[in-house]
């Protein structure tokens, strides 16, 4: 029974950005995580669903387009302004586009989901690593830069593969 309790708060002092927290997967992956313990910065571009304090599970909330650069790396400076650093990165955030025939594809809706879906990750976690070196320089002796850079989680969401049963 101990051994549960501690399991359940195995994220205390941890701080993690979410990006895609408003609603679905990102929203239930925030709320796990700060059910054990986790400070959590809910990034997504409509946060009107989100609240911080009180009962939510948000301790900060901000509006990023993902997209775009230099939105993230705003965000990513009052993160860290917020908690100091950042332990777990969490790229949730996608959309889908039309859902239309290719040649009836607007090259401006695929260059959006691209952006979002594709360019969003490499921002976030282009910020996130700077993030983890300077802890590593800064911590004790015994914490080598290799170890702090296995501390930044990453987690992408993956279909997985189906199998075709020949007949």
């Amino acid at each position: 029974m101990e051994n549960q309790s501690i399991t359940q708060r195995r994220f205390e002092s941890r701080t993690a950005i979410v990006t895609g927290a408003a609603r679905g997967i990102g929203s239930g992956i925030a709320e796990r995580l700060a059910d054990e313990g986790c400070r959590i910065a809910c990034w997504d571009i409509d946060c009107s669903s989100l609240e911080t304090g009180g009962d939510s599970f948000a301790a900060l909330v901000q509006a990023v387009d993902l997209a775009d650069a230099r939105s993230v790396e705003a965000a990513f400076a009052v993160t860290l302004k917020s908690f100091g650093h950042v332990d777990i990165l969490v790229n949730n955030a996608g959309i889908n586009g039309p859902v239309v025939p290719i040649q009836d594809y607007p090259v401006d809706a695929w260059n959006r989901v691209l952006a979002v879906d594709l360019n969003s990750v490499f921002h976030t976690c282009r910020l996130a690593c700077h993030t983890c070196a300077d802890v590593a320089r800064d911590a004790s002796s015994t914490w080598r830069r290799s170890s702090a850079r296995k501390d930044i989680r990453t987690f992408a969401l993956m279909p997985q593969r189906r199998r075709v049963s020949s007949v």
